[in-house]
Parts: structure tokens; C-alpha cells; sequence
């Protein structure tokens, strides 16, 4: 009761709340009995319906099924190797399929029993929302908020510009404003994206949960949200319950329905909670319309799928799901995903996989004509001027991920617009030559060895023998299936080893002096997969950092190769670690730096490691370190945009020297000839001046 009075003066509270021994399923009369559709992936995760088509994601593959039986889909083809499809949206005959950290696939599926991808598209960030309408792609990407991308060539995808958000998860475009359900901040963003050359963020709206799913019918809009329930302070600033001892832990799941009468202005109409659940590594809520915009359906992550009677605003259905994937005492394997046929709902679940429940009320939303933006030619720009970095810039348009040098030659790999070559030439760094390929993620030199992550050209090696014309002498397309696509490479100096990661599923550590055999597997974590050492320890111990997930030694003493995980020793999700002095690591964590002996683990009494504080108190201070070998430190943040130079004369003392903002999303650095380099995605190769 009282959750509930607190909710009331916020907003007009319009719901009801499932009750009762949430660990079996609470059958209403809407839905029937679920059918599974077998051979597919048992990892549901996406749906997509358009006219008699029901598009379907499992992990790395997309399914295409008949339904013009509604109640009996017909799998007419598949298509396999993608990254971890996350969302779907179809339009104009091809597939868009978000997968966080390996971006934005395009399939095209004008013929659905042979669906082929057409190309994968390098986002800024984690792509995780899609929405498509007229040539431009709508992509949710977490804290960097949601990217406009030019689809109009589905063969090459191009990015137009960005548009920051709390934390973009889910994103709906209708007639020039793009809404994005935005996941930490418990916000609904709306965007004017009328004219891209002028897009902007017109309001936030807060939500009684973290943000996601969003739909829209008609001047109606749905959005889905899930734990934790916020509430107001006095002093007017939010809160979150996310521990079990605070009141209203697990609650805010539930859906908001807005009135669009003013597309710009959504006036919230009502609220209906679900359950109240709480459990990590499941925070998935999508929202769908009845095709009357008299119902809604709702898969709320592990309470479940639910049935919303939208004109009573009230729970009229609800099915869990107890095969597969569910654990202790989750009431259902988790629903990621729902599409709304006739007389059907469908729900994508974990461990089942494509399911069909039979619904007496589910009718098939038509597709409407939807008014395009306007200026998709658009391409943002990202110059400025700066303080301590002049800037240069790939001459084809593409990301700047990541550098590597020999002698006075710098390797710079630039996303989509392949791979440049620079020499620094009395200071100044001036093009030499580019190598053509559709993209290229990161490289590293070792020797007269140049390393290059292509994506889903494979790992290639050049010989430098001529350091400005590279020559492929060898090109590693099969990896192990956490592997898809390699985005990013580690070829330590100090030891014959090769690391690749494509930014999700983990890392593999090679050796190409043995036919590339497999010498350990090291697991991955929500994020980056960015934060593994540049060098070993002792010729012995790598180290990785699991953002929010802790940290690892890859003991390479013996084969295979062990990993020990420290899971308690829980670093932020920017922050990596690298070789340090005197044979010890340091580890960034949490706004301090910490120097770690090689194979050091946890502390026996349960505490955690302790570290030199990076600059008074600040838990913020972080990132990924470059260190140029004797007093100077740089960090980048990717998310936060900014970059910190630290005096670290006495590692016990450091001093911050200077901090910059950028615009870009910079990335891992490198002291050259003295100077500080540093990707900056769009924004170029930040060199630092003299």
C-alpha cells in the first residue's frame, strides 16, 4: 500500500498487480496452451512480423516462417553466422538485426527461403533498439544514445550522425519523431528527427522502471519497463531500489501507455504493474499493440508473457513458461521478445525458443505508411577544436578503432573505411598509402608481423618488410563459435601469442607458431570486451578486466592454459589494466589504480584489493590505460567521452596533468615518438600536440 501512495503522487496510477506464488504459471482465459516450434536455436531472443512472415533471431541465426496458418508456423529459410541477434525490424524486403557489440546486420529476405546477408554495418556502440523507415535505420545504442544510419544502399550501410540518450535500449519512429525507451535512467526520450541535419532531443519523461520495448498505434504509444521502480526524493532527484532490503526491489515492471495527440508531448495515460522480480542478466521487455489498439502483449524478461485489456487497463492474461531455461526461483524462462498475429501471439524464449500461443483476443496490427525524415544525404560532422590534439582523418568515412606503430610508421585501423598508413615526418603525421577492405576493427605490429582484426574477413597477417605496403601472407577465418567476426587483436611483444575478441563471447588466445592452436578461452561479460593487458607478466599471466564482472589471470605456465577468476575484485565498465613496473600489473578500478603481482588472488578475509586513488575520491576517474614507459598515463572513457593525462612520477601520488571532452568515443591509446594518439571514432585519430 504504501508502494502504491508513492506511485499516486507522482502520476494518476491507473493497474493491478499480479499476486500469488509467482513460481507457477497464473492461467487466464486469454491464452491457450503453448505450442513450440521445433528446429530452431533454443535461445530465443527477437521477432519480427510483417504481413504473412514471422522473422525469428537465435543467437547467430535468423529464421524466416510462413504464418499464414497462424497457429502453425512454416520455417521457409534460414540464415546463419550473424553475431548475437539482439532485435529485429524488417522493411522493404530486408531484415535489420541488432547485436550489440558486432553491430548492425542487413539481411536481405525478398526471397524468404534463401535470406542472405547483404552487409554488417559498424555502430558506434552496443547496437541493441532498431527501428527502419524509408532508408534510414534507427539504432539504440545504450549510453551513447540512438545512431541515424543511410540504409538506402543496403550494401553500404553509412552513418549520418548521433544522438545522445540516457541509455537508448529499444527506439520507434513514427512521422518525424523517433522515441527511445532509455533502460538505467527510467526515461522516455522523444527525438525530432523531422529533418536529420537538425535533429534534436525535445523531452524526457521519467518512468516507473528502467525503460525499454516501445510501440506505437495510432496516437497511442506503449512503452515497457522493467526493475527497479524509481521513486521521487524531496529534493526532487530519483532513486532506484536495487538492493533486496530497500523498498520496492523488483517492482516497476510494467507498461505506460502515452496519448500522442501532440507526437512531441506524450501525455501518459495510465500505468499496470506486473509481478515484481528481480534478477540479473535478463533485461528484456518489449511491448507490442493489437492490431485493435484494444490490447496489448507484453514479454516481461522472467515474470513471462502478459495480456493487457488497454480500455479496462487491467491484466487479462499471463503465460510462463517452465521448460528450458528457467532457474530457482524464476517464474518463467526469461521472454526477450512478442509478435502479435490473428488468433496468435508469439514470444521468442530462452531455452524453448520460437513458442505459439493461441489467443482469442491477438489480431494483427496492419502496417501503415509512415512519413520519412527528411535530408537522408545528411552527414554530420565531427571537427572542433582542441586543446591538446590536433586531429586527422581517414579520407573515406569510417570509425577510427584502433593504431599501432613501427619505427616512424603508424598502422590505423578505421572501421568501414579499411586500413591507413601514416608516417610522422619531422612531427607531422602525413598519409602514405590505404589498404581497401569492408572493414578493419584493430591492429597491432609484433616484429615485421602486422596483425589486423577484418571482421568478417577473419584475422589476416601482413609482413612489413616494406613497413608502408603491407603484404597478406596469411588470413585465419575459423575460430570457435564465440568467436564471429574479430574486432579486435592483441599481439604482445613479449610473447609468441595472439589474442583476438569480436567484443562479446570472450577472448581466444592463439599460437600461430603452432597452426594457430587453441591455448585458452576466456569468457566475456555485458560490455566491450576491450580490457585485456597488452603484455603478459613473467612471460606467463595474462589479465583481463570483466567489466562489473571482476577480473582473470590466463595462467599460461601450462596447456591449456588456466583462467582464474576473481569475482569479487569487480572493476567499472570502462576501466582495462596494463603491464606496469617491476613486473606488476595496474589495474583500473573504480577511480583508483591498482598494482597487482603476477597471479595475485583475492584477498582470504573477502575484501577487496586496494588501490591509490586516481584523483581525490573520484570514482568516475578511470578508463583504459597507454602508458609511454615512464611518467606519463593516459586514460580514455568510450562512453563518458573524455580523455585524462596522469603524472605518475610516484605511482602512489599520481597527478592529473590535464582532462579534455570530446566528441568521439575515444578508445584505447598509444604513446608514439613521444605523443599521445588516440582513436576517437568519427572523430578521427586524436595526435597530441607538442
Amino acid at each position: 500500500m504504501r508502494n502504491l501512495l508513492l506511485m499516486v503522487a507522482l502520476v494518476a496510477h491507473v493497474g493491478l498487480t499480479v499476486s500469488g506464488d509467482t513460481r507457477h504459471p497464473l492461467e487466464l482465459s486469454v491464452f491457450g496452451q503453448v505450442r513450440a516450434v521445433q528446429g530452431t536455436e533454443k535461445r530465443g531472443m527477437a521477432l519480427c512480423l510483417r504481413d504473412d512472415k514471422l522473422y525469428f533471431g537465435a543467437r547467430g541465426t535468423l529464421y524466416v516462417f510462413d504464418v499464414t496458418s497462424p497457429l502453425e508456423p512454416r520455417l521457409l529459410g534460414q540464415c546463419a553466422g550473424l553475431g548475437p541477434i539482439r532485435q529485429l525490424a524488417v522493411d522493404a524486403g530486408y531484415a535489420y538485426a541488432t547485436t550489440r557489440e558486432t553491430g548492425l546486420w542487413i539481411v536481405n529476405v525478398k526471397d524468404p527461403e534463401r535470406p542472405a546477408v547483404v552487409s554488417r554495418f559498424d555502430t558506434i556502440e552496443l547496437a541493441t533498439g532498431i527501428d527502419v523507415c524509408g532508408g534510414v535505420a534507427f539504432v539504440g545504442q545504450r549510453q551513447n544514445g540512438v545512431e541515424f544510419v543511410d540504409v538506402r544502399d543496403p550494401r553500404h550501410p553509412a552513418h549520418i550522425r548521433i544522438e545522445k540518450t540516457g541509455e537508448s535500449q529499444s527506439v520507434c519512429y513514427r512521422d518525424g519523431v523517433c522515441y527511445s525507451g532509455d533502460w538505467g535512467c527510467g526515461e522516455l526520450t522523444v527525438i525530432d528527427a523531422h529533418d536529420l541535419t537538425s535533429v534534436r532531443t525535445v523531452r524526457t519523461i521519467p518512468l516507473f522502471g528502467h525503460g525499454d520495448g516501445l510501440d506505437v498505434c495510432g496516437d497511442r504509444l506503449l512503452i515497457a519497463t522493467g526493475h527497479h521502480r524509481h521513486f521521487m526524493k524531496e529534493n526532487g532527484r530519483m532513486r532506484v531500489a536495487s538492493k533486496p532490503s530497500q523498498e520496492g526491489f523488483g517492482a516497476g515492471h510494467g507498461i505506460e501507455l502515452f496519448d500522442l495527440t501532440d507526437p512531441m508531448d506524450p501525455k501518459r495515460l495510465g500505468r499496470v504493474d506486473f509481478d515484481a522480480y528481480t534478477t540479473l542478466g535478463a533485461d528484456w521487455w518489449t511491448v507490442r499493440f493489437g492490431g485493435d489498439g484494444r490490447c496489448a502483449f507484453c514479454a516481461d524478461s522472467h515474470n513471462g508473457l502478459y495480456a493487457v485489456d488497454l480500455t479496462q487497463m487491467k491484466i487479462v492474461g499471463r503465460k510462463t513458461f517452465a521448460d528450458g531455461a528457467r532457474k530457482g526461483d524464476q517464474p518463467s524462462s526469461t521472454v526477450s521478445s512478442v509478435a502479435v498475429g490473428n488468433g496468435a501471439v508469439y514470444a521468442a524464449v530462452d531455452g524453448v525458443g520460437l513458442a505459439v500461443v493461441p489467443c482469442s483476443v491477438a489480431v494483427q496490427k496492419k502496417m501503415t505508411e509512415r512519413t520519412v525524415p527528411k535530408r537522408i544525404d545528411f552527414r554530420q560532422t565531427y571537427a572542433r577544436p582542441s586543446e591538446h590534439f590536433t586531429v586527422w582523418m581517414p579520407s573515406a568515412r569510417g570509425q577510427v578503432r584502433g593504431i599501432s606503430a613501427k619505427g616512424d610508421v603508424a598502422y590505423v585501423a578505421c572501421g568501414q573505411a579499411g586500413l591507413s598508413i601514416l608516417r610522422c615526418d619531422g612531427g607531422t603525421y602525413r598519409e602514405r598509402a590505404t589498404v581497401g577492405m569492408p572493414f578493419c576493427g584493430d591492429v597491432k605490429v609484433r616484429g615485421d608481423r602486422l596483425y589486423s582484426a577484418e571482421g568478417l574477413e577473419g584475422l589476416a597477417v601482413y609482413d612489413l618488410t616494406d613497413p608502408e605496403k603491407p603484404r597478406e601472407v596469411e588470413r585465419i577465418t575459423k575460430f570457435k563459435k564465440s568467436i564471429c567476426c574479430p574486432q579486435w587483436v592483441w599481439a604482445p611483444t613479449s610473447s609468441t601469442y595472439v589474442v583476438v575478441s569480436c567484443r562479446v563471447g570472450g577472448y581466444q588466445l592463439m599460437d600461430p607458431s603452432r597452426g594457430w592452436s587453441l591455448v585458452a578461452t576466456s569468457g566475456g561479460c555485458p560490455g566491450w570486451d576491450r580490457y585485456y593487458a597488452d603484455e603478459p607478466l613473467e612471460g606467463r599471466w595474462f589479465a583481463q578486466s570483466y567489466a562489473n564482472r571482476g577480473f582473470a589471470w590466463i595462467d599460461c605456465a601450462t596447456m591449456p592454459a588456466k583462467v582464474i577468476v576473481c569475482p569479487r575484485n569487480r572493476a567499472g565498465m570502462n576501466d582495462g589494466c596494463i603491464a606496469w613496473r617491476g613486473n606488476r600489473l595496474l589495474r583500473v578500478c573504480n577511480g583508483t589504480f591498482e598494482y597487482l603481482k603476477p597471479g595475485q588472488l583475492e584477498n582470504a578475509d573477502g575484501t577487496v584489493w586496494s588501490g591509490v586513488p586516481i584523483v581525490g575520491g573520484d570514482a568516475r576517474a578511470g578508463g583504459q590505460p597507454a602508458w609511454d614507459g615512464g611518467n606519463r598515463l593516459a586514460l580514455t572513457r568510450r562512453i563518458s567521452k573524455d580523455i585524462r593525462m596522469v603524472d605518475v612520477t610516484d605511482e602512489n601520488r599520481p597527478v592529473t596533468l590535464w582532462t579534455e571532452s570530446v566528441v568521439g568515443q575515444p578508445d584505447t591509446g598509444l604513446f608514439h615518438n613521444g605523443r599521445l594518439l588516440v582513436p576517437a571514432g568519427y572523430q578521427g585519430l586524436l595526435i597530441e600536440k607538442r
